[in-house]
């Protein structure tokens, strides 16, 4: 299997090809790469012991959500506004469960 570089792109729209063999679309490129990859985090999750495993897919995972949401709400001040007082009590609550674990 060959992968189509740039210029046999460019040379393609030039040919007015709109629509590309599916054997020359790597599955990375697709839009569901992102659901795939949380698919595939927490079945590692499930089957590894590994704690250091478990945190890097939690911080995966948490990361990705909270820049997806912040995207999503950056263009509506209502939303911005909304999501700010979520993270705030998220803090204050995370810091009075530590707190009360010390």
């Amino acid at each position: 299997m060959g992968i189509l570089c740039k210029h046999a792109l460019k040379v393609l729209g030039h040919a007015k090809v709109h629509s590309i063999p599916e054997q020359f679309i790597k599955k990375r490129w697709t839009k569901d790469i992102r659901n795939r990859v949380s698919d595939i985090e927490s079945g590692s999750q499930n089957q590894s012991g590994n704690d250091h495993v478990s945190e890097m897919v939690f911080v995966n995972h948490s990361m990705r959500s909270f820049y997806e949401i912040t995207m999503r709400c950056k263009g509506h001040k209502e939303a911005r506004n909304m999501l700010a007082g979520v993270l705030e009590d998220t803090i204050e609550k995370t810091n009075a469960m530590f707190e009360d674990m010390s």
